[in-house]
């Protein structure tokens, strides 16, 4: 017999996001929002704010951020123990994103990204992630398609801990020591 009832669904939770932005050569945005309200812990804020430059040859990004880890029910909207009503999880990352996509010459281009960040959430420790890629395309000029790319990706992310886990204490996301991405 339950003390309380797990949560193993979405249907009764709702997010909500209000965002402004101008598009022009100089792109400016805000966006505030929560994480899932009705869920066994309660929702927190979250959002982004950033700017885009672009120019002829691509364009350069930077963001500040906050936002919700969707990768399980324990990270996304917490948990509760059934057994002895204890709450974690609802894990949220804020940091920094800056992104370049650059033209180097006639139907080649470069894009680099990176992303530093907090992870916390309610009874679980603190994480920080630092993630980056390349990449680099030669355009080909395809019937049917607008634009089709092809070229090598690289991408590495790396955590302080895992908190791949469900039980109490851990943040249910995926979080390896390193992850290093070939394409």
């Amino acid at each position: 017999v339950y003390l309380f009832e797990p949560n193993t669904e979405e249907n009764d939770l709702f997010e909500f996001r209000i965002r402004y932005s101008h598009q022009d050569w100089l792109t400016p945005y805000v966006e505030i929002g929560s994480t899932p309200v009705n869920g066994p812990i309660q929702a927190r804020p979250v959002g982004k704010a950033g700017l885009i430059y672009r120019h002829l040859q691509g364009y350069v990004q930077a963001e500040f951020f906050s936002r919700s880890i969707r990768e399980s029910m324990t990270s996304y909207v917490g948990s509760i123990d059934p057994y002895t009503g204890k709450t974690w999880g609802r894990v949220t990352e804020t940091g920094l994103n800056a992104s370049i996509f650059q033209s180097i010459a006639t139907d080649w281009t470069i894009f680099l990204a990176g992303s530093i960040g907090q992870l916390s959430g309610e009874n679980v420790p603190n994480n920080n992630r630092f993630a980056g890629t390349i990449a680099i395309a030669k355009e080909l000029n395809l019937d049917g398609f607008e634009y089709f790319t092809l070229g090598p990706a690289f991408s590495y992310e790396t955590y302080d801990n895992n908190q791949n886990y469900f039980t109490y204490g851990n943040g249910g996301y995926f979080s390896p020591s390193y992850l290093a991405q070939g394409v």
